[in-house]
């Protein structure tokens, strides 16, 4: 029987792969929602031996020639993550599994039916920073797995069946939310869903033995290895979370007529990536898990906390300003931006009424502008993503604007609806705003430069009660370590920052999603 710390890391496990696959999915989609993105010309472009196989040397070379370093080890889990026939290589449908969405079937879709498109620089360092991100996560789990291998009463017959609990010889996604909330980790059907695409190899929506073991257990020689997958175009880590949840129906991946339809083989005597003694060593000493990280390193992250409260207290004193000004209203001000009534506005709205305004600007700024108010991460601004860009967060001056009805009726004049004074502090928080975007990407980009910083044991640093979540009372505990102040108002602003989903509190999903880098240059 497993003690109760060893079931708490098995839980620490299975969570942290549900923020993975929450974290990859958001990249996947960002990355289809370009118009401009194929499959076919980026694997062509990683392709370089053109084989129409990906190696862990292809995937390092791409990477490297854009100035990004991941570790081979990392690149090695990665492959091993999507390899459905076990052969170290990422074949085009393997890698469609890394790359297109598994949830919004549609936008999947689309893309399959999209033409060759010429790859942008975009493009190009969109598909790096997923490759990263995925490399990154699976370094963090298999940390994961390393601290729950270490415990002296581990074993994976005790781990299964400890979640188990009807003793069928497989988990269904009930038994692991029951087993998660017992550990005090909240998870939707999503979520679940997430899990079950990670592991289970037979398209069953149920995780057996031998895909909990390759699960649990970490990379070395002696791993066993999980079945292939028996069919490539229905892969588990590309169907829908329809398909993964028993109380949804069923979906067939669309077809895809340019794709080989050979059947995967599976060779029982490949062994797992193994890295070299000395990088193994360096890996162990750099990801431990828990590990303490340098009092100068941490310095640096508050002072990046610290930055980005400034930040936001500017802004927050001109929506004060601009609210204290009688005639403003939201739902005026929304029109400025929605002239034709479309219920939204996009990045040419914007830049459409910051000429009008003659607001000088670079589309790199409209665009973070947008990315970081979009709900669904779209860049398109919907009334209530409008009203988080522009709302007081003092609750008296907010309450004020949500009084406010609007007065305007169509057809909407820009320049008119308002008074050249309150026009003027509009200019004034519109031109704020855009810096502010500017000037955070800068602190992303200067933070992420420093490649020796492990940004998994920064966020264990700061979650002292190691539950997955960052909450305002372990952010303040941070800035007390470090001797720096921050009132309570100040920390909910950082917490309205990183927090994506509204709960008040930051996944390690979360945090490193703010502190990526937005632009590629």
């Amino acid at each position: 029987m497993l003690s109760p710390e060893t079931q708490r890391r098995l839980a620490r496990l299975l969570f942290q792969m549900a923020e993975c696959e929450k974290s990859i999915e958001r990249s996947r989609q960002n990355i289809c929602s370009n118009p401009n993105f194929d499959m076919y010309s980026i694997f062509q472009l990683l392709d370089v031996r053109t084989n129409g196989k990906l190696e862990v040397t292809d995937l390092k070379s791409y990477l490297s020639r854009l100035g990004i370093s991941v570790l081979r080890n990392n690149l090695a889990l990665l492959i091993r993550q999507y390899d459905s026939n076990n052969d170290e290589r990422l074949s085009l449908e393997e890698f469609q599994a890394l790359v297109l969405p598994s949830e919004d079937l549609q936008l999947r879709k689309e893309v399959l039916s999209r033409n060759i498109h010429p790859i942008t620089p975009y493009t190009e360092n969109a598909i790096a920073r997923h490759l990263e991100l995925e490399a990154s996560y699976q370094e963090q789990l298999e940390t994961l797995k390393k601290s729950l291998a270490s415990r002296a009463d581990f074993n994976p017959i005790d781990a299964f069946r400890v979640i188990d609990v009807e003793r069928q010889n497989f988990i269904n996604v009930y038994e692991i939310s029951n087993f998660l909330k017992k550990h005090g980790y909240s998870v939707t059907m999503q979520d679940l869903d997430g899990i079950i695409r990670r592991v289970d190899t037979d398209e069953d929506s149920k995780i057996n033995y031998e895909d909990f073991t390759a699960m649990v257990i970490p990379c070395k020689k002696d791993r066993p290895q999980s079945a292939p997958r028996k069919n490539l175009n229905q892969s588990p880590l590309r169907k829908s979370s329809a398909r993964a949840s028993p109380m949804k129906n069923s979906y067939n991946s669309p077809s895809k007529s340019s794709l080989s339809t050979k059947k995967s083989s599976y060779s029982p005597n490949k062994s797992s990536y193994q890295s070299s003694p000395s990088k193994s060593i360096n890996k162990q000493v750099r990801s431990k898990l828990f590990a303490t990280v340098p009092y100068e390193d941490m310095q640096l992250i508050v002072n990046m906390f610290l930055s980005q409260i400034r930040l936001n207290l500017d802004i927050e004193r001109e929506r004060i300003i601009l609210t204290k000004r009688p005639e403003f209203n939201l739902v005026d001000f929304f029109r400025i931006f929605d002239v034709n009534d479309k219920n939204f506005f996009s990045s040419s709205d914007v830049e459409g009424l910051l000429r009008d305004l003659r607001v000088p600007y670079d589309v790199d700024e409209v665009y973070l502008l947008l990315r970081h108010y979009s709900s669904y991460k779209d860049s398109v601004i919907r009334f209530s993503d409008f009203e988080r860009m522009f709302l007081p967060r003092d609750k008296y001056f907010a309450q004020m604007l949500r009084e406010r009805k609007g007065m305007v009726s169509p057809p909407y004049n820009r320049l008119s609806i308002f008074s050249t004074d309150t026009i003027e502090q509009i200019i004034r928080i519109l031109r704020l705003q855009l810096q502010s975007e500017s000037v955070a990407e800068n602190i992303r980009k200067s933070i992420t430069s420093k490649k020796w910083i492990n940004f998994y044991e920064v966020f264990e640093n700061i979650d002292v009660d190691k539950d997955g979540l960052i909450t305002i009372g372990e952010f303040q505990d941070v800035f007390n370590r470090h001797n720096e102040f921050a009132s309570l108002a100040e920390l909910e602003t950082l917490i309205e920052h990183y927090d994506k989903d509204f709960d008040r509190r930051v996944s390690y999903s979360e945090f490193i999603e703010e502190i990526t880098p937005k632009l590629f240059i």
